[in-house]
């Protein structure tokens, strides 16, 4: 999830071969934690609405949630609009 979901795809911090980006995708896959996509949208809005309504993993909701609950958990709130368009 760090290398690839993170770093590669939310971040866009490091250029990746195509052997490894297939790897990265497969292994975060495994982590059953959502599409590259969705993970990176939410991560995305994250930073850019960080502990606010709009922050899909809201520090305020508590501990439980900004860690897993918003895997598992409905939001109560719909998340901020983040730019995936470079995907």
């Amino acid at each position: 999830i760090t290398a690839g979901h993170h770093r590669l795809w939310a971040h866009r911090s490091y250029n990746a071969g195509t052997f490894l980006q297939y790897f990265l995708a497969v292994a975060g896959a495994g982590a059953v934690q959502g599409s590259i996509k969705w993970r990176s949208r939410g991560h995305r809005a994250h930073h850019r609405y960080t502990d606010t309504e709009l922050d899909p993993y809201n520090a305020r909701e508590g501990f439980w949630w900004c860690h897993i609950g918003w895997m598992f958990i409905k939001p109560r709130h719909k998340p901020g609009v983040a730019d995936v368009s470079d995907l």
